[in-house]
């Protein structure tokens, strides 16, 4: 995955309102350069790993309003972001149907 960044985008996003709640916590940092895969670094937060299902999709609906403010239907942008992440998700096989492995 490579980057669409530019030199007007700031290297790290001020933390959101919330986080100055009592008891609120950073749990996911993720960071992308140009050629390179992304990076992360997390806390787990919950005994139900669920609950990153939970989070992700509203990352997902979160990502797809932003780019309403670049012109781009929320709804195609929600899409195209469900259609990338399923696809993460199918196994890659060779041509007897077997599991390939990352490599």
């Amino acid at each position: 995955m490579t980057t669409d960044a530019d030199a007007s985008q700031v290297a790290e996003i001020p933390p959101p309102p919330l986080a100055v709640e009592p008891g609120a916590i950073e749990i996911l940092r993720v960071w992308v350069a140009p050629g390179h895969t992304q990076q992360s670094k997390l806390q787990m937060a919950w005994e139900d790993p669920g609950n990153w299902g939970l989070l992700l999709a509203g990352v997902a609906r979160d990502v797809a309003a932003a780019y309403e403010q670049q012109g781009l239907d929320p709804q195609e942008a929600f899409e195209r972001i469900y259609a990338v992440f399923e696809s993460e998700f199918v196994p890659v096989t060779d041509a007897d149907g077997e599991p390939v492995s990352p490599q």
